[in-house]
């Protein structure tokens, strides 16, 4: 990666028979060879429990090894969350 990028995403996750839609948006920046992979979060305060901003950290790591990218994966990366929901009442909720 050469340069600060600027991108979201949104996912829907099924948890416990609830389907959780959700949105992150992320800024995402080379970090020093060797470093690996700094999260941290800029997300006003209250906007997530602690539990989803530890899934979100989980899914940043977990993409980062997928190779997303031409097959490969990308590491040496500072990823901050700049702000992100969950929609619990989302119309994708299970029967």
């Amino acid at each position: 990666m050469e340069k600060e990028v600027e991108t979201s995403a949104k996912f829907l996750k099924e948890v416990e028979d609830v389907r959780l839609f959700g949105e992150v948006f992320l800024r995402v920046s080379p970090h020093g060879r060797g470093k690996g992979i700094e999260f941290h979060s800029e997300a006003p305060a209250g906007s997530l429990s602690s539990e989803d901003l530890r899934a979100v950290e989980e899914g940043v790591r977990e993409s980062s090894t997928s190779g997303r990218h031409h097959g490969i994966s990308l590491t040496d990366l500072s990823v901050t969350l700049l702000k992100a929901f969950v929609d619990v009442s989302h119309p994708s909720r299970s029967p």
